[in-house]
This record gives C-alpha cells, structure tokens and sequence, in this order.
C-alpha cells in the first residue's frame, strides 16, 4: 500500500470514529425562550410554530434572560400548547428546562395528554421527580429521582432506544430500561405547569427556556442542543389589514395573515380552548398564523372576537344566550364567534365533562370550521381532519344565532372530549347521567346496610345487600333518598337521571308486593305489566323536587321493570323527563299518549351485542332510529355502546354525530361526505365496501328481531356466538369485502388514503380471521378427529398472531387514526364476556 493511501484510510477512519463518539444533534421541534416580557403568548422559535398561550403565569426574569413566574397550588396558572399529535413527541424525545424550584408539596412540569391513565408524557414531582409514559398498548412506564432543593436547576426528560430517563443539572438521576417503542398519542394539548385545568398543583416558581428535541440526548449534548436553539428566531408574524369586498373580514390573504384572535383578559378554557383550536385549524387552512391577543389591549386593525369579552360587550350582541347556544357575526372587519358558556360550580376542573360544561363558545368555533371553512372531521386522529388548503379566506357578512338541535348527546362517544366538542355534542344543561342506575348513589349499600337492613329488598326471607335493591315502601329509607337526591341539585344539576339498579330484583315484603302484580325475579321488561312499585317512588321523588328544585328536571328511565307505562300513576309531573330504553313502536306509542317529554338510552353498537366487535348498525338504521325518536318527542341521546370499533362501525359514529346538530341533514350525503373525504379515488370502491359490510348488520338485526308479546318478559335473542358469526358473515360475503379493500387499495392516489384503507382492512380481518375459525370448529364438532383439531389449533395460533400484528400497526399509527378496537390483547382474543371462549374449548379439553 502506497504511503498516500494509507494516510488517506487513516484520516477516514479517524473521521468515522468521531462521527460515532459524537452523535448528530436531535432536531429542536419547540422552543420557547420565554424572552417576551409581555402578553398572551410564549412564541415557538422551532419551524412548527407551536405557539403557548400564557394563562395566569407572571412574566419575570429567568435564568437566561425573561421567564414566567408560576404561582405554586391553588393559583391554576400554566401554559397550554395546541400541537398536531406527532409534532412534539415522537419515538425519541428530550425535554429540558431550567426551573427555580420554590417549596411546593406537589409540582407538575408538564403533560402531554387527556387526564386519566393515557397521556404522551408526564413530568412532575411529588416526594420526588416522576416521569412516566404511555405507550400504544396502554401500559405506563415511569422512573423516579430524588427531589430537588429550592433554587435553579436544569431538568432533562429523556424517552428513546429503549430508556427512560431523568437528567438534574447534567447527571442522570434516575434511569430505565423499559420495551416500549411506540408512545400513546392524541391530539390534546400540551400543558405546561398543571395536569389539567382547574387542578389543584399547579407549578411553583419561574420556568425558562423549555425545550423539546427529537433525540433522547445525552446528558453532555443538553447544553448544545440549548446553544442551538437559541440561534433560531420565530416566524415573524405581522398582520396587514385588507379591504373585504363587500363588507366582512380577510383572515388571511395569500398566506398572510389579516387579522388577530382576541380573547378575554380572565377567559376560561371554555373560551381558550377553542381560540387555540381555531387558530391552529386557520393556519392549516391558509398558511396564516394568526396572533392572538387580549381585550385589554387589543390591536388595531381586523379582529377575531372568540368568547365574550369587553370588546363582544361593546357590540349589539344579544344578552339572553341560554343553554350552549352561539353566535356567528362577521362585518366591518370584526368576526364574532361567541357562545353562552358556563360550568358547574364554575370549576375550571369541569371544562372537560359534557355533563358539567356548556360549551357555546365552543359551538361557535367548530359551526364556523365546518359551515364556513369547509373543515370535517371524519374520525379522530390526524388522518380524520380533512382541512382544505385556501391561502386566502375572506369571511362574507353575517348574522346567525343558532344551537345544535339536541338537548345532550352524551355515552360511549363522550370518552372522546375533542370528537364531542368537534361535532357540538356535549349538553345544554348540566346533567348527572351515569347510565341511569341513581339508586346505588342515592342510597348506597355500603353506607347503610348494617345500620338499616330494612331499607334493602327482603329477598327469600332475609333482606339482601347484594345488588343495592331497596324496600321503596320503607319511610325512613325514601326520606333519606329524597335527601340525597336534593343534595344532588343543591350541587348545581339542572337535570338528574333516576333510576333502580340494574337487574332489579323485587322485595318481596307484604307493603311492596301489594302495589303492583310484577313477579319477575330479575328486571326484564314484562309488556303490559309495570313495576308500579318502583314507579310510585320515583314519582314521589319527582313530586317533591319539584316543590324544592322547581326549575330543575327528573330523568326517570323507563327500563326493565320501568319499561312499561304505569298504571298506578295518573300522569307524571311536568318536571319530568321520560327516558327510553327500550324502543318498540307500540311502546312508545303507548308512552307518547301518557306523558310528553322524551329522551333515548340506545343501544346500537354496545360491544355485549353478540356479535360484538363486528358491524351492529349501519349508517341509514342510525338515521331511520334517530327520526323515529325525535318524531316521538325524543330531544336528546345517550350511547350505551360506541367508540370501541372505529374500524366497523365508522360511517355510522359519523353519521350519528352529524345529526346530533341538524337531524334533518341527509345520511345518504353524510357517507358519501365521510367516503369521499378520506379516501379520494378510492371513494366509490370503499363507498361500495362499507355498504356491503352494513349488510353483515341487517343479518344481524333480521336474526335477533322478535315482537314483544303482551305479559311475556322481553329480553334479547340468546344464540351461541357461532351462530351469529355463520349467519352474519357468509362466505360469499367476506369474498366480496376483501375484493372491494383489494380494489379500493390499488385506486389509492396517497400514502394517507393507503394508510386509512389498511386501517378498515384491519377491521374486517379480524372478523374473517374469527369466523373462519368459528368454521373450523363447526368441522371439529362434526367429525373429532385429530387432524380437525390440528387444524383448528394452527388456524387459532393464526389469529392470535393477526391480533398481535394488529396492535402493532395500531401503535404505528398512533395519533394519525384511533384504534381498530380500543380495547386490548386478550379482550380482543376472548371476546367481551368471554363470548368467543367457544372457540378455545376444543384446545382446553
């Protein structure tokens, strides 16, 4: 080897060895110096933008130039950063602070996530530092470090290459090996100084220069990685002020900005919310990022007035908004987007519960995306947001005043808070609705059992405690109830659901079976024969509330043993509502002639069906079901069932939700809105697809459907799950789905369209992998031979590696789609109630 090659190797070699002990910096995907000194917002000095909306911290001066003093528990001041879902926190990630710890009991640093067990990351401390994530499957992992002195200190969160970590002031404190790969991840904000709003711990002393990396770093890159962001300077955002034609307001004019979002001084989330909602959704719209300011010194020129305030005051609004109604106003360079808002005991910590919030403003902001900017959310996650690209957005004059049609649509849906507020589900009244069993609450066995037996139903001799069935004639314990009861609305409530706990069993005492001929020893609901026991309580209850609460609302449920009308009972009071759930046409006619205030607990997609994670009810029964109601008097929902199967079941969540605002809107239009929008040209292939699916749920519908017989109990067909399977998803039917998503996936003109027809592959999949095993079975059971059971074993070991497979993919789309079934590994195999154990019994014995 010549002496110029072997200088040339070494130098390379060289090269390559420093590029291995020195890594590439991670890239910095939000910064916030905290350098303004004054006003609303932290800017973002990343390229992503990610803007934070001060609310109540302090400015002050920070450890490298300004920072944001927090006021420590009880002062509910923090930050809150509207993101995309992948935007900040990917499958590697850094974050680091300085903070000036001040003694605090508890103190949150940040939580990216909805409260409850499934968040991104969360950093607080409390008897130490703690930080822990979540990953797709729903599992926590979380370290912890020795707490800090009072004083500065640089903080690091570290989460990659199978670590967990935490940094304090440049040493590694607490680190661990875990084997997530993939993190949960939603579209919630990022929250910086609290777990949520409202919440009692809030961060105590000054914050400066948050920053998020890409990378887990180590612990001697932090300081770099800090040099590096501060080099970067925010997008500079300036407001020029255009003309509108006609009257109105420009938003944006060739991806420039033409206008500012005021809010409130003292704005609630309720307000903040959907101003940073609407911001972030305006600049994917047009490019345009739009400032946001306060009334107390709001800007000149046009301006976007989100939530009451001084300057929504200074206009010829109405006064008189009740429930969750809202405005649109645009005109002479001002959009008005305002709705009445309000919260229970005006907790900020209720801001989140559609029960204890009315979300008006809310409303406003989601009508105008959708009515006005032409935005859709077909399903929850980034590939669901269907925004369309316009760099200029002028807003035409108007005056409206609207409020969606039903009085609540809470249940299965509400778990998903940002899909409610989205599509204006939520309520206009503050309602304690629990799935309808109040009698637990109100009169709880726990608490009074052993003191009072002879409030519980005398069951076989003795009273029971088992199951919280009362003695509705017993004084002592109706006096309580009602006290109870009124102590509920004494809390704020406008409406309470009531309620006998579910599968009632009767008290067999002389007192209570002389009030009725009901003998059924578990609650069905028997045509013809009312509970009337249970039906003279509660209208009792009613009565009396109307005399200490008379402008508030008794929810009965007509259910099981209160499904039939009474007969011991003229007429309930006005204050009452009657609340469906069982929907038979001569039922309802028969409640419809007897009292005039409705609403409906349905059942259309409850996983206890016996088909279960197949499709239970296509988009046109929803509508069919949702019109016969409301032609009954119906004026609000509540889902028992719904959410867990995006995958099946989609168009009809879609659907269902739409018409919850307007029930009049076309469903026919609604799902060629949800196939167009997701799938391009690859609609019609997937529109074809869906409603040869939905065929499944009329097979399904046509198999379990009875008329109830006058004097006989009602209660739901009870095949094996086989049966339903065989009968449900034909041969020939599966065939045709996998020919469609066959199709459908070679129109595909984008890697998202691709992503979503994979997504719904998954879905039907799983129901084909199941029934075909259900098939195999049915072979094993005719003939017992070793080489059936051979083949049924292999072909069960196929499905459990499908669902393996499947969680995989649904933790790689985290984020971008929701899970194909949002429950977990061995629920998915078993089955809810261990409906396919069926299926394992040959491997078992």
């Amino acid at each position: 080897m010549l002496r110029g090659e072997s200088l040339l190797c070494a130098t390379v070699l060289i090269c390559v060895l420093m590029l291995r002990a020195a890594p590439a910096p991670g890239e910095v995907v939000g910064y916030w110096p905290l350098d303004e000194g004054a006003g609303l917002m932290a800017y973002d000095h990343a390229p992503a933008g990610n803007d934070a909306l001060i609310l109540g911290a302090e400015w002050a001066n920070g450890r490298v130039g300004g920072g944001l003093r927090f006021g420590g528990a009880e002062s509910n001041e923090y930050l809150t950063v509207g993101v995309e879902p992948d935007s900040l926190f990917g499958d590697h990630f850094t974050v680091q602070l300085w903070w000036y710890r001040e003694s605090s009991k508890v103190q949150i640093f940040f939580r990216k996530g909805r409260p409850g067990d499934r968040f991104t990351a969360y950093a607080f401390q409390e008897g130490g530092l703690n930080f822990s994530v979540v990953d797709a499957a729903g599992e926590q992992h979380a370290v912890k470090a020795p707490a800090l002195d009072d004083g500065w200190h640089h903080l690091a969160f570290t989460f990659g290459d199978g670590e967990l970590a935490i940094v304090v002031d440049g040493e590694v404190a607490a680190g661990e090996q875990i084997e997530a790969a993939r993190l949960w991840r939603d579209d919630s904000p990022l929250l910086i100084g609290t777990y949520m709003p409202g919440y009692k711990w809030s961060l105590g002393g000054v914050l400066d220069e948050l920053c998020i990396s890409d990378r887990a770093l180590a612990p001697d890159e932090l300081e770099a990685e800090l040099q590096h962001a501060r080099g970067m300077e925010p997008a500079a955002i300036r407001v020029q002020e255009f003309d509108a034609a006609g009257g109105g307001v420009v938003l944006a004019r060739d991806g420039v900005p033409g206008a500012t979002i005021v809010v409130a001084e003292d704005a609630s989330p309720l307000q903040l919310e959907p101003a940073l909602e609407l911001r972030r959704v305006l600049a994917r719209i047009t490019g345009a990022r739009l400032p946001l300011a306060c009334d107390s010194s709001p800007p000149q020129g046009s301006l976007v007035l989100v939530g009451e305030s001084a300057l929504t005051r200074e206009l010829d609004l109405p006064d008189d908004l009740a429930g969750d109604e809202y405005l649109i106003r645009a005109g002479s360079g001002r959009l008005v987007l305002l709705g009445h808002d309000a919260l229970l005991g005006d907790d900020p910590g209720n801001a989140g519960d559609p029960m204890r919030s009315k979300r008006g403003t809310s409303n406003a902001v989601h009508a105008f995306l959708q009515d006005h900017c032409g935005v859709r959310w077909l399903m929850p996650g980034r590939l669901g947001e269907i925004v369309p690209e316009r760099p200029t957005l002028q807003i035409p004059p108007m005056d409206l005043r609207e409020r969606p049609w039903r009085t609540y649509s809470l249940g299965s849906l509400s778990r998903d808070d940002q899909w409610c507020r989205r599509h204006l589900l939520g309520s206009s009244v503050f309602i304690r609705h629990r799935g309808g069993h109040l009698w637990y609450a109100l009169i709880p066995e726990q608490e009074h059992f052993d003191e009072h037996p002879e409030w519980f139903s005398l069951i076989d001799g003795r009273r029971r405690r088992e199951g919280n069935h009362l003695c509705v004639t017993n004084p002592e314990m109706r006096a309580a109830a009602l006290a109870q009861l009124r102590a509920i609305f004494d809390t704020g409530f406008e409406w309470v659901e009531l309620g006998q706990t579910d599968g009632w069993q009767r008290c067999r005492c002389d007192r209570c079976e002389a009030l009725d001929d009901y003998r059924e020893d578990v609650g069905w609901w028997v045509p013809g024969v009312p509970a009337d026991r249970i039906h003279l309580f509660h209208d009792w209850l009613a009565r009396e509330i109307a005399a200490s609460h008379p402008d508030r609302k008794v929810l009965i449920i007509s259910y099981g043993p209160t499904g039939e009308v009474p007969d011991a009972v003229e007429r309930f009071g006005d204050n009452v509502v009657v609340e469906f759930t069982h929907s038979p046409p001569s039922l309802i006619d028969r409640w419809t002639a007897w009292h005039e205030r409705f609403t409906a607990y349905v059942y259309w997609w409850g996983l206890y069906q016996r088909i279960a994670f197949g499709p239970k009810s296509s988009h046109q029964y929803v509508a069919s079901e949702v019109r016969r109601m409301v032609d009954a008097g119906v004026e609000a929902f509540y889902l028992c069932g719904g959410g867990e199967c995006w995958s099946t079941e989609a168009p009809g969540y879609y659907v269902y939700s739409r018409l919850q605002r307007d029930p009049t809107l076309d469903e026919q239009e609604l799902f060629g809105e949800f196939c167009d929008g997701l799938f391009g040209q690859a609609a019609g292939m997937m529109r074809e697809y869906f409603e040869t699916l939905f065929e499944a749920s009329d097979r399904y519908r046509e198999l379990g459907h009875f008329e109830p017989v006058m004097g006989e109990p009602f209660h739901g067909e009870r095949r094996p799950t086989s049966e339903w399977y065989l009968h449900c998803f034909t041969e020939g039917w599966l065939h045709r789905c996998a020919e469609l998503l066959d199709e459908a996936e070679a129109q595909a003109d984008s890697d998202d369209v691709r992503a979503r027809i994979e997504y719904f592959r998954d879905g039907f999949d799983y129901l084909r992998i199941t029934t075909e095993c259900y098939r195999r079975l049915a072979r094993w059971q005719e003939e017992k031979t070793d080489a059936n059971l051979a083949a049924h074993r292999a072909l069960m070991a196929e499905r459990e590696a499908f669902v393996d497979a499947m969680l995989q993919r649904q933790m790689a789309r985290a984020g971008d789609l929701p899970p194909t079934f949002s429950l977990g590994r061995d629920y998915l195999l078993r089955g809810p109630r261990d409906r396919y154990a069926d299926l394992y019994a040959p491997l078992e014995g």
